[in-house]
């Protein structure tokens, strides 16, 4: 029996499809080989991902940790705050309660001296007796006022004196007592007349008032500026004197503009070596009018510029109404004054006084 020779065709074939299972295994391993280190890769990505996370929540709750501490402090800080401002709240309430106790007290204290003030003035009853035609337009800027006018008869002679304290208010108001007191003194009791003399021994007691020559180097500018005048009813004259202040007096249509000397009363020129006053005379006519005032209502500003008045506007006032009776001069000088000054603060104290004098 012979021996069958092995199939090399078959045999061929077999190696091929064993070679090309092979091949196409080592293929398909070679693709997953790949595939898995994609993965890897994708895995050791996100590994690293997760550990940056890890550290930045780690390092947010440090931070939340640093934060909630904090807070925890300033909680403890406001809660500190708290308490000190309800203190504090507590304290305020107690020193407006104290303050409001104070003002009351003050504004009753003021209130009585304006009674006290308005009491040392000349009635208008007694002004009206002595010149039936007559006005006074007075206006305070404060409850008291640092200007006040004085009035007296002495021997036939009529006085009417303005006078404008050094200030407004409560200081002004105790420089007003000192001055009327010095004047009823000084005219009513020493029966000085002469206006000129009348302010020369007025500076002098002010002077001595105020203590204003013991340190000449510290003199205080407290004084009045003050206008004297005398109505002599036998001469049939006017006598003025001036410290400081003006004054118009018109008779039968002729105007005279009075200008006062440059010294106030007391002050630091108080003691000046040429200190001086002038007096001056004008024969009283059918019609006279003598306007005396305080710088406060020429001083005031308003109109349409917020400028001063100006003493040549009151001038120009008085002149045009003189002829007017004098309840209506009041309320033309009124309504002039509160037309310029508007809305504006009242910057003094006003005092303007007209007096009609027959022969």
């Amino acid at each position: 029996m012979s021996e069958k020779k092995p199939n090399k065709t078959k045999f061929i074939k077999n190696s091929k499809e064993a070679f090309d299972k092979v091949r196409h295994r080592s293929i398909e391993l070679f693709s997953e080989n790949m595939e898995i280190k994609k993965a890897y890769k994708k895995i050791s990505a996100q590994k690293k991902e997760i550990e940056k996370q890890r550290d930045r929540i780690e390092l947010n709750n440090e931070k939340l940790k640093y934060t909630v501490k904090k807070a925890k402090k300033r909680t403890i800080d406001l809660f500190g705050k708290h308490i000190d401002l309800k203190k504090a709240k507590k304290q305020i309430e107690y020193q407006k309660t104290e303050i409001e106790i104070i003002n009351e007290q003050i504004g009753d204290s003021i209130s009585y001296a304006q009674l006290i003030q308005q009491a040392m003035l000349p009635s208008e009853k007694l002004i009206k007796s002595k010149f039936p035609e007559s006005f006074i337009f007075f206006k305070p800027r404060d409850v008291v006022s640092g200007d006040f006018y004085w009035f007296s008869e002495q021997d036939n002679k009529l006085f009417f004196v303005t006078v404008d304290c050094t200030g407004h208010g409560v200081p002004g108001a105790f420089m007003s007592m000192i001055g009327n007191s010095l004047l009823n003194m000084i005219i009513n009791d020493n029966k000085i007349y002469v206006p000129s003399r009348i302010l020369k021994r007025l500076n002098k007691e002010v002077v001595y008032a105020l203590n204003q020559d013991e340190n000449p180097d510290s003199l205080t500018q407290d004084g009045m500026d003050i206008t004297i005048c005398v109505i002599d009813k036998v001469r049939k004259e006017i006598i003025i004197s001036s410290a400081s202040q003006s004054c118009f007096v018109i008779v039968d249509k002729q105007v005279y503009s009075i200008k006062g000397d440059i010294f106030s009363i007391g002050g630091m020129f108080a003691n000046h070596p040429l200190l001086n006053f002038k007096d001056h005379k004008i024969k009283i006519g059918k019609n006279t009018i003598v306007y005396l005032f305080s710088d406060g209502y020429q001083d005031q500003f308003g109109g349409p510029e917020n400028t001063k008045f100006m003493s040549a506007q009151l001038k120009k006032i008085l002149l045009k109404n003189h002829n007017l009776p004098m309840d209506m001069q009041v309320k033309e000088i009124d309504k002039e004054f509160r037309n310029w000054k508007g809305n504006k603060k009242q910057i003094d104290d006003v005092l303007v006084v007209g007096l009609k004098i027959t022969s």
